[in-house]
């Protein structure tokens, strides 16, 4: 993304000479360019700096990208409640460089957390939640009228 870090970020990259490992990529609309960028891809990289709640999470999940993110209490719980993510000490890029190294050495664990990934959005459709959503204002509806 274009992020406050991304300057401080490209010259890091210059600064160790890794321009050809390391692509940056601006903001991409949501929709078809975001989708088409994303079939390419093996995992979703999520460092936010702040405490955050990204919907980006479920984007990545719905194309079968497993997440590595800092341990913010967001990811935190997705980790537990989808399988789909690896959490790593905030704000420790080392932590991030670790996860991808070892997900690189087991393509097997990167399946498992994509798979996961898959089934924790199959659960989470908008249209389930609406239907959540409708039964619990029903349900109250019921305890106020009686």
């Amino acid at each position: 993304g274009d992020g406050d870090q991304a300057d401080a970020l490209q010259a890091l990259v210059r600064t160790r000479n890794l321009q050809s490992r390391v692509e940056f990529i601006g903001a991409v609309p949501w929709g078809a360019p975001l989708f088409a960028l994303l079939e390419d891809q093996h995992l979703c990289v999520m460092a936010p700096l702040i405490e955050d709640t990204p919907r980006a999470a479920f984007d990545a999940f719905c194309r079968g990208l497993p997440i590595v993110a800092f341990d913010i209490a967001f990811f935190r719980d997705l980790a537990a409640e989808s399988g789909a993510v690896v959490t790593t000490p905030w704000p420790q890029a080392e932590g991030l460089a670790q996860a991808f190294a070892q997900l690189s050495a087991d393509r097997e664990a990167l399946a498992r957390l994509g798979a996961a990934a898959v089934a924790f959005a199959a659960r989470n459709t908008q249209q389930i939640w609406l239907e959540r959503r409708l039964g619990w204002l029903r349900e109250a509806q019921q305890r106020q009228s009686q």
